[in-house]
């Protein structure tokens, strides 16, 4: 802890530490192990593995304590879910959880519910993998209950996509421009040809996100 303190961590060391903690740890060293996975979260939050392993880790050892697990996942999506790299690896382990769990008092629809509603959130952004999002509500669809099912759940989530797919369109030439600027070059720089940074493209994106008006993709 006191080389972190000092030095800035990559992601590989950070979830290597967890792992092994998480592997060395008993019942009495929940709350230090869980303080090093916030610790982990506020220096690589641009990670969607290292805040997964602090949903599993609270998965693991407190199955029973379901809101501090959304808690989590809420907190990862505040921070990614609008990323469109990272951002459906969150999105995807949080259906899971949610399809698997029922909290005290909950009932079946309830789950569904909150499974279908999260659908239908990242439906709704700019996000890459719309077409296999809908086709896996399709399925998920096909196996609740006749009495749980919602006939016009997929025409919705049609008609919200549609929005999100707009949105996408407009910014994946950008996104794959701040890929391809990020990304270390061998190439050799052309007499008069400029290059965009990462800053560049990065102010570029944000402008296009002041003129939609989204405070929260802003």
């Amino acid at each position: 802890q006191a080389a972190a303190s000092r030095v800035a961590l990559p992601e590989s060391l950070w979830l290597e530490w967890l792992q092994d903690e998480r592997s060395l740890a008993g019942e009495s060293d929940f709350d230090e192990v869980d303080a090093l996975h916030r610790s982990a979260c506020s220096a690589c939050p641009a990670s969607a593995s290292v805040w997964l392993a602090r949903a599993a880790f609270l998965r693991e050892s407190r199955p029973k304590d379901i809101a501090r697990v959304r808690e989590v996942f809420e907190e990862a999506l505040a921070v990614l879910g609008l990323h469109p790299w990272e951002g459906p690896e969150i999105w995807a382990e949080y259906r899971d959880f949610e399809e698997q769990s029922r909290g005290e008092g909950e009932s079946e629809g309830q789950r569904v519910m909150r499974v279908r509603a999260l659908f239908f959130r990242q439906l709704s952004l700019p996000l890459p993998g719309a077409e296999r999002l809908r086709d896996a509500l399709a399925a998920f669809e096909r196996d609740v209950a006749p009495e749980l099912k919602d006939e016009a759940a997929v025409a919705k989530a049609e008609a919200v996509a549609a929005v999100g797919a707009a949105l996408w369109r407009e910014r994946e030439p950008m996104e794959q421009k701040l890929v391809a600027a990020a990304r270390p070059s061998v190439s050799v720089a052309v007499a008069g040809a400029a290059e965009e940074s990462p800053a560049q493209v990065s102010l570029e994106l944000l402008g296009a996100e002041e003129l939609a008006g989204d405070a929260a993709r802003i």
